[in-house]
């Protein structure tokens, strides 16, 4: 037998609106990805590497190395801004200096402005960390990956 939420979302589901809905969902996830990787390029260091997905809106930001990513999250959180360090997506704790980025929310003031100070937290890394990030660049030479400006993209199926 199903409850009332069930049999309301399977008649929404038979309707067709859901599938009509996606285009724009995916539309509104895909410009806010965007928007994140062109701010976080800004505002992060130069050594910083962020994926670029080609669906969903979560993103995976290596730091520098040397940046504790856990570290990272408890200044953050002092600030009321949240991120997901990547030691908790590894049995084994690795991807200490990587953090995930959720983009589901749309764009306002308040995210451009934690996006911000998540930037100036990162400037005022322990100096161990600024000279391990300055090593890695000298390793990696100039192909440091940067995110573009945002452009507008096509709508497609995932």
């Amino acid at each position: 037998m199903c409850s009332l939420p069930q049999m309301a979302m399977a008649d929404y589901l038979r309707s067709g609106e859901y599938e009509h809905q996606l285009p724009r969902l995916r539309a509104a996830y895909r410009s806010q990805v965007e928007k994140m990787r062109f701010m976080l390029s800004r505002h992060l260091p130069e050594a910083t590497r962020i994926t670029n997905p080609q669906g969903g809106f979560v993103l995976w930001v290596e730091l520098p190395r040397g940046t504790d990513a856990l570290e990272l999250l408890n200044r953050a959180l002092q600030e009321n801004i949240s991120l997901t360090p990547g030691m908790m997506f590894s049995a084994t704790r690795k991807f200490r200096n990587f953090v995930r980025i959720n983009c589901g929310h749309p764009w306002d003031a308040r995210t451009e402005r934690a996006v911000e100070r998540l930037g100036e937290l990162l400037e005022h890394e322990d100096p161990q960390v600024v000279l391990a990030a300055a090593h890695e660049l000298l390793e990696r030479g100039p192909a440091v990956l940067r995110a573009p400006e945002p452009k507008p993209s096509p709508v497609t199926a995932d």
